[in-house]
């Protein structure tokens, strides 16, 4: 296995030289020689996804100004389609035409990613988080990231969406977002169950969303029947 990639998109997006680690599961030596030879090859910022039970000892990450920037947890679930189809539509959400994104899109992108690592990591401007979330909207609307945005409206506004994709034969949610005003009003399950029908009606019977540990979204998720599949930690390395 390769032991890492200079990840050019992340690259060229920060103005500076990024790489990813691929092996989860490095001994401490062996990471601090692939760190070390990534530092002497003028590399800035090194994410690494780590299985959750390898230690990685202080000294490190102190060593390659190292921190814990993200409890990734993926859960999946089996879809129900005769439970599915009794479900009712709901009037107010509908399929974003493959198009620029209007504002309140933009804006939604930007909240679903309030946990982000690219949100969390002091070293980051925020401006650049804002940046990496419009784009990935924008990507999603115009089809390149996703097969479909779901948006929820109200008076014409979009208060909530979803962006939808197939990841390895199964059904994958990648953004989801609801207005502030809007929360606690049930538009995320609807969101939800629409995308639930999406995916039977593309033949996808498995789907898998992937979140932060900490995010409370994850109490959601298991309500809806979701069940862990897999979790790592993902840190960033500042060389």
């Amino acid at each position: 296995m390769q032991e890492y990639q200079i990840l050019n998109w992340d690259s060229s997006f920060f103005g500076f030289k990024v790489a990813s680690i691929s092996n989860k599961k490095l001994e401490a030596e062996h990471i601090k020689a692939v760190l070390q030879k990534l530092k002497d090859q003028e590399v800035k910022l090194v994410y690494w996804a780590k299985d959750p039970d390898t230690e990685l000892p202080d000294e490190i990450l102190k060593a390659y100004n190292g921190f814990l920037a993200d409890r990734r947890v993926t859960f999946v679930k089996r879809l129900d389609k005769n439970l599915t189809e009794n479900i009712r539509s709901h009037i107010g959400i509908s399929e974003y035409p493959e198009s620029e994104p209007d504002q309140n899109l933009l804006d939604l992108a930007v909240s679903s990613g309030r946990y982000s690592r690219f949100k969390t990591d002091p070293n980051i401007p925020g401006k650049k988080f804002r940046e990496l979330y419009h784009l990935w909207m924008r990507n999603s609307t115009l089809r390149k990231f996703a097969k479909t945005v779901l948006v929820y409206q109200e008076n014409e506004d979009i208060m909530g969406m979803v962006t939808l994709k197939e990841k390895n034969g199964r059904g994958a949610i990648g953004l989801i977002a609801v207005a502030a005003a809007m929360r606690g009003e049930g538009i995320g399950l609807h969101l939800l169950h629409e995308a639930d029908k999406w995916f039977l009606k593309n033949g996808l019977e498995q789907v898998e969303v992937a979140t932060q540990e900490e995010n409370k979204a994850t109490i959601f998720y298991r309500k809806l029947g979701f069940e862990l599949d897999r979790s790592s930690h993902i840190y960033h390395f500042w060389l």
